[in-house]
């Protein structure tokens, strides 16, 4: 370099990347710069394991908290026992049959509940993040055709996991303080006795505002990873949604939705 034509080159720094734990609470203020964060990082297991853990932990406790409440687990006797009249009445199950299940369901149906309710907990922590990036490398792949790895789509949604945290404590605090099931926050707040056998009612609990928000995430997501349109993207993650719920009705199979 000749004297007096000196000239000085600095590289730019690199963009800091923040902790899995930021991320974790970022999710709710700054969703694209989280999905930015994943996209232009590494991949990393942690992304979707440490939310899946969390949200089993945590909403573990609290659906614990529910099942402690006497009313509730009244309901859900009265529940269990209706569907045991149901199937005498079909001839699915004798008398004798059904006596003892509501004998055994005295003296231990407060456990089996708890138990119940806190393995379908976490077996919903798990699954939650990869149905989700389901959805995000579906839609990247057939809609926007911009293909996205699938775990990579996983990890997107996993990072989201804490909203839907967020709707389990809500749900659960809200059952505690009015004492009913079903207590989420959702269109069924309008029905006064929820009954999951009326499709009405089960439409009403599906539109869940705590999955709405969570199905706009995964639209910044998809639009995040693919830098296509976000509105294009949006609008079909929310289309897909409503679509699955709307089949989940439909076929039977409604009580997915709740």
């Amino acid at each position: 370099m000749e004297p007096g034509n000196i000239s000085t080159v600095i590289d730019p720094l690199p963009k800091a990347q923040g902790s899995i734990v930021s991320r974790f609470f970022n999710i709710f203020v700054a969703p694209s710069d989280v999905f930015a964060e994943v996209r232009d990082s590494e991949p990393n297991f942690w992304n979707w394991l440490m939310p899946v853990m969390t949200f089993a932990t945590v909403g573990g406790a609290a659906i614990l908290l529910v099942f402690t409440q006497p009313n509730v687990l009244q309901q859900v006797k009265e529940l269990q026992a209706k569907a045991i009249q149901e199937k005498i009445a079909k001839g699915e199950l004798p008398k004798e049959a059904a006596q003892k299940v509501e004998e055994f369901n005295e003296k231990m149906g407060s456990t089996i509940y708890r138990v119940f309710a806190l393995l379908g907990m976490v077996v919903t922590a798990v699954l939650t993040p990869f149905i989700w990036g389901f959805y995000v490398w579906l839609l990247s792949k057939i809609i926007i055709k911009v293909p996205i790895p699938y775990m990579r789509a996983v990890e997107a949604a996993g990072t989201a996991l804490p909203i839907l945290l967020l709707g389990v404590i809500i749900g659960s605090l809200m059952t505690v303080a009015f004492g009913k099931l079903f207590c989420t926050p959702s269109l069924g707040l309008l029905i006064h006795d929820i009954n999951i056998s009326n499709k009405t009612h089960l439409a009403a609990l599906a539109v869940n505002f705590i999955y709405l928000w969570m199905a706009v995430l995964m639209g910044i997501a998809l639009a995040t990873f693919t830098r296509a349109s976000v509105a294009r993207c949006m609008t079909a993650v929310l289309v897909l949604w409503l679509t699955t719920r709307v089949l989940c009705i439909v076929s039977g199979a409604g009580q997915m939705v709740i």
